[in-house]
């Protein structure tokens, strides 16, 4: 699908008008000076020509847009006809602002209305499926809900509903004693104490007004010492349906219990490999199932949320083999692939063949030439 990094840059413009029609795909973002994600697409307009927009520059009287190109390593500020596709790089809801557009430009042309999820939206979406087996018991915040949880479970994790890449996460623990402890990234506790209370006011505190969920923990398996997950990358392909295109596993600093905040990482087949060497199919059809649980996610959540682009979606798997699903990431990061050695990534484009046409898809393998990443600096994903 769409090879999507976004960064700050300042620009430079020319200013210009449009005469020609051309089937131009459309970035809607935030603001003109988050126009860069242009940049990474600039080998790939030979077929349909991209600008970047926001929602203030659009004239729906004379349906034209000012926008942003990047062609010959220029920026041109330019008035552009309606695009016959609209990427959404906006986080929040633009659902209503896309149906809009596709009153004039056709149905099923614009991706990702909404590209950030409520985690508690998505266990809700998914625990009223066949995948509910695969859900961690999750619920949303409540003191009382919290110290439940810990009577039954001892363990739990405390997630902001609209937080990503690890940021925010608790972890909050009930010994059989009555001891409660609270850690903070790592797994040595930040704050102990035997009054529930006290415990419930700290959290509450650290929280702030954010809305939380929590989520029972997973007693995820371990690789010397490392607790693991895996980030799967799902695609619709050149016939619009989903695909796996991007798996790894990622390695927690031993210190900490977030695998987001990653120091090494490899391929999934590798490390399955590894870990079942005198069981190869019990490898292959846990590679099975995690591909079956990420397809089955991606056209669950397609069916209600609507024309969804990508996803990146966390598995993992506990000490009897089960899997879990963790999260699921609506605007997922593809730099954490190029650590992968030899690895194949299908970067996807958008081809609008005419006007009264549906949007088809044309694909093709950009292989990454870099190695798989050791010890070092860690990744936030």
């Amino acid at each position: 699908m769409v090879f999507i990094q976004i960064e700050l840059i300042q620009l430079g413009e020319t200013i210009g008008v449009h005469t020609k029609q051309k089937n131009y795909i459309g970035f809607l973002v935030p603001t003109l000076k988050r126009a860069a994600i242009l940049r990474k697409y600039a080998n790939y307009q030979s077929h349909s020509p991209l600008f970047a927009f926001s929602s203030k520059s659009i004239n729906w009287k004379s349906r034209r847009i000012t926008g942003l190109e990047y062609v010959n390593g220029r920026w041109n500020r330019r008035s552009f006809p309606f695009p016959k596709v609209i990427y959404n790089c906006c986080y929040g809801d633009k659902r209503a602002l896309l149906k809009r557009f596709e009153k004039t430009i056709g149905p099923q042309k614009c991706f990702n209305a909404l590209s950030r999820f409520s985690k508690w939206a998505i266990y809700q979406i998914l625990a009223d499926s066949p995948l509910q087996s695969y859900l961690p018991k999750s619920h949303t915040y409540d003191s009382n809900q919290l110290i439940t949880f810990l009577e039954e479970y001892r363990t739990a994790f405390l997630k902001p509903n609209y937080g990503s890449k690890g940021q925010g996460i608790l972890r909050v623990e009930c010994s059989l004693t009555g001891t409660y402890t609270l850690a903070e990234q790592t797994w040595d506790p930040s704050f102990v104490t035997s009054d529930p209370s006290a415990l419930i006011t700290l959290l509450e505190n650290k929280m702030g007004t954010k809305k939380y969920l929590i989520q029972k923990e997973i007693r995820m398996k371990k690789i010397n010492d490392r607790s693991v997950d895996f980030r799967v990358m799902v695609q619709k392909n050149g016939q619009g349906n989903w695909a796996i295109t991007g798996e790894l596993v990622r390695f927690a600093n031993r210190q900490s219990y977030l695998s987001n905040l990653f120091t090494r990482s490899d391929s999934l087949q590798n490390v399955l490999a590894g870990l079942y060497q005198q069981w190869p199919q019990k490898a292959a059809t846990l590679i099975h199932e995690i591909h079956k649980v990420c397809l089955g996610v991606a056209e669950r959540l397609d069916q209600h949320y609507g024309h969804i682009a990508e996803l990146g979606i966390d598995i993992t798997i506990d000490h009897s083999d089960q899997i879990w699903l963790i999260e699921v990431n609506s605007r997922p990061s593809k730099m954490i692939f190029k650590v992968l050695d030899h690895f194949a990534f299908s970067i996807t484009r958008i081809n609008v063949c005419s006007i009264s046409s549906a949007v088809s898809f044309s694909s093709e393998l950009f292989r990454i030439p870099s190695k798989a990443v050791g010890l070092g600096k860690p990744m936030r994903t």
